[in-house]
């Protein structure tokens, strides 16, 4: 029997990560008049970190309900060769309701009752790969972009790195002489105070966009979700195995730790909300490096996939 749960999804990174802001904008479902929406123009220079043969391309609101399967002849002025959907997980969800003719909180109440996908901020965001390998031609061709009117923002498929961390054993005792003094003492989050509360529960998933997660870690195996767990670094994301997870640099094992570590078993840490369920959505290589790309299919899967029907109580 499916039951009816509390879904919290939480994507996690913990470095300075692109973050895409909606455009609040209400729309007929029936495209009959035209929607207004205000371009955002790019100020990315070549002393910017991104990849040097793709750009990330939003379309607005019209141009995403008209669910066309571009191909590089759509964007022939731009000389491109290959055309990804990194919003193909909610296009496809969007494009099962969708019906020209409905009320928009007709499609909200069918998809958002589903999913996490918020219908009214629904943008197709498509990644174009280049056939002239420059960062010159990048910021060439985002200038071409900028000019096409189902366009809405067009920018570089930006590369990131994760914050460094560190495994000295005391570092953490520095300053009160307690380990994850930041949970307790004057100086902390009260988390037991909290914990009097709730300690989460297995209910809620926690998708951790990182390097991954250590499937085998003695405090956090029993808090790893039995699937869902996917690999974004390669051209096709893939689904990985709950036995099969492994972290590339050990950054993502951390910042699940922080999260849910098992709690009160007499190992190792405690996480702030011991009881929820991980879930390994890897976005970063083994040189700590994300890129747009790969977070994008990630929130995107995130939002589409992690429905009440995964749980069967």
């Amino acid at each position: 029997m499916i039951k009816k749960v509390s879904l919290l999804i939480v994507v996690v990174l913990i470095s300075a990560m692109l973050v895409y802001l909606p455009m609040q904008k209400t729309f007929a479902l029936d495209m009959i008049e035209e929607q207004v929406e205000e371009k955002i123009f790019c100020k990315a220079t070549l002393q910017d970190d991104f990849v040097d043969d793709a750009v990330i391309v939003v379309l607005n609101q019209n141009a995403s309900f008209e669910f066309i399967d571009y191909v590089p002849e759509d964007f022939a002025e731009v000389n491109c060769e290959v055309i990804d959907d990194l919003t193909g997980y909610s296009t496809k969800v969007i494009k099962k309701y969708y019906n020209a003719e409905q009320s928009i909180s007709a499609l909200k109440s069918n998809i958002e009752k589903k999913t996490s996908i918020n219908v009214e901020n629904y943008h197709r965001i498509l990644c174009l790969t280049l056939k002239d390998k420059s960062k010159a031609n990048v910021l060439k061709t985002i200038k071409q972009l900028e000019t096409r009117d189902d366009v809405l923002i067009a920018e570089p498929n930006y590369i990131g790195f994760a914050c460094e961390t560190l495994n000295d054993p005391l570092y953490h005792k520095e300053y009160h002489e307690k380990d994850q003094w930041g949970l307790h003492t004057e100086f902390g989050i009260s988390a037991p105070e909290a914990w009097d509360i709730t300690t989460g529960n297995s209910t809620i998933l926690v998708g951790v966009m990182d390097s991954g997660i250590d499937g085998q870690h003695e405090d956090l195996k029993n808090r790893i979700y039995d699937n869902l767990h996917m690999d974004f670094l390669e051209d096709t994301p893939k689904s990985v195995n709950k036995n099969e997870l492994i972290d590339l640099t050990g950054h993502g094992t951390e910042v699940a730790g922080i999260i849910g570590a098992q709690g009160n078993n007499r190992i190792g840490v405690t996480g702030v909300a011991w009881d929820v369920r991980l879930v390994s959505l890897r976005v970063s290589n083994e040189k700590e490096e994300w890129n747009s790309e790969w977070v994008q299919n990630a929130i995107d899967f995130a939002e589409s996939k992690y429905t009440q029907k995964h749980f069967n109580h």
